[in-house]
C-alpha cells in the first residue's frame, strides 16, 4: 500500500477525497452511532476502528492497491499526512476536510454560556453554571472521544 500512494500523489489525493466521501456517507456514519435508552451514543472504539479500516480497505481495492489486513490498521489520512505533509496541494486537499473552529465572541474573563454537560458516567445532563462555586475557578478538561 505505502509504496503505491507514496510515489503518486495524484492517487494519494483521490483516495483521500474517496475515503472522506465514503467515511461521511449517511449509511457509514449510521453505522457508527446507536441508540440507547432513547439517546444517540457513539458506538465503542473498537467498532469505530473496524468501520475505518473496511472503508479504507474499500477505496484502496477501488483503486487498485491490494493489502494485507495489518497495513491497514491506523487512520490513512495520517499516513498520507505523514508522507506528503510538506505539500502544499496535499495540506490544501486535507485542511478542506478539517472541521474549522469557530473563535467565538468570548475573552479570558467573561462569564462562561451556560451549556449542558453529559456526566461520563450515568449519562446524566448537568448545566454548567450548577458546577460553579463562588470565587473559585471552574475548569473543564474535553477530549476526543472517539
Amino acid at each position: 500500500m505505502s509504496s503505491k500512494l507514496r510515489e503518486d500523489k495524484k492517487l494519494a489525493i483521490k483516495v483521500f477525497n474517496q475515503f472522506m466521501d465514503l467515511w461521511n456517507d449517511p449509511s457509514t456514519q449510521e453505522q457508527l452511532s446507536v441508540t440507547q435508552n432513547g439517546r444517540l451514543m457513539p458506538v465503542s472504539k473498537e467498532t469505530r476502528y473496524r468501520i475505518r479500516a473496511e472503508v479504507q480497505r474499500s477505496v484502496l481495492l477501488d483503486n487498485g492497491i491490494t493489502i494485507s489486513p495489518d497495513e491497514v490498521k491506523g487512520p490513512l489520512f495520517m499516513k498520507i499526512e505523514e508522507w506528503y505533509g510538506a505539500d502544499p496541494e496535499v495540506m490544501s486537499v486535507m485542511q478542506s476536510f478539517r472541521v474549522p473552529c469557530d473563535p467565538g465572541t468570548n475573552n479570558i474573563g467573561d462569564e462562561a454560556p451556560d451549556i449542558h454537560l453529559v456526566t461520563i458516567d450515568t449519562k446524566d445532563t448537568i448545566c454548567l453554571k450548577s458546577l460553579q462555586q463562588k470565587d473559585r475557578p471552574l475548569l473543564i478538561i474535553a477530549s476526543s472521544f472517539s
